[in-house]
This record gives C-alpha cells, structure tokens and sequence, in this order.
C-alpha cells in the first residue's frame, strides 16, 4: 500500500475495514476527479455479487462487469458498475 499512497493519495485505505483472505481494492478509476478518488481503495471482493463475476472472469479469462455498486458508503451519491 505505501507504492499506492506514494503516487496516488496519501489518505488511501481499504474499506470496508475488516480481516480477509483476499483483497482487491480499487486502484485506478475514470474520471479521476475529486469526488471520485473517495472510491479508490474499496475492497471489490468484500460483496457477494461482485466476487462471483471476479471469479468467473478469473475462470473463463474474460472481461466482466460487476453488478452495481452502491457507493454511498464512500460518500457519493450514485451507482457504478466495475469492470
């Protein structure tokens, strides 16, 4: 994580908080504003839904696309989807 605070925020974190076997943390997004950069660190791997499309798309090396992401959490008011 220190590489990531270096050359991208200095504040970046995991979230949600917690002990896991896998992380996936978001570490680059488009657009890259400000209200954005709330996102970056968000465990993709945390929710259920978005774990299974990871590991289909692990499994059959394709692209994929998350279900919608919620982003609340993160302070923002809207909905994404992750690739």
């Amino acid at each position: 994580m220190s590489g990531i605070r270096e050359v991208s925020q200095a504040s970046y974190e995991l979230w949600p908080v917690g002990e896991r076997y896998e992380y996936f943390p978001v570490t680059y997004l488009e657009p890259s504003g400000a209200s954005n950069r709330r996102i970056l660190g968000y465990n993709v791997y945390y929710d259920r839904v978005n774990c299974a499309v990871m590991k289909q798309a692990w499994d059959t090396r394709l692209l994929r696309a998350s279900g919608k992401v919620d982003l609340v959490e993160a302070g923002l008011s809207r909905e994404v989807f992750l690739i």
